[in-house]
């Protein structure tokens, strides 16, 4: 899905965890002005549902929370279900 696509209510997947828009704002930053995304998705370690924002840039360079905060654990890779 394109960048520029991304409504209230898309879904998509970013590095195999799926994620929905719930809404968007914009922010102001020293010169200009970005769109923040608020998402929900799933932590794939506790199960729970939890919301978290994100830029474009951060969706494009694969930046995304993907644990809840309660199960954070940055540098540690999300273990993926296996296939079939």
């Amino acid at each position: 899905m394109s960048q520029s696509l991304l409504k209230i209510g898309n879904s998509f997947i970013n590095r195999g965890q799926e994620y929905e828009c719930l809404d968007r704002f914009e922010y102001e930053i020293p010169a200009k002005w970005v769109w923040v995304y608020k998402l929900r998705t799933i932590c794939p370690d506790c199960g729970r549902k939890f919301e978290c924002t994100a830029t474009k840039t951060q969706r494009k360079n694969g930046l995304m929370p993907r644990r809840c905060e309660r199960c954070a654990a940055p540098g540690r890779p999300v273990r993926t279900k296996p296939c079939g």
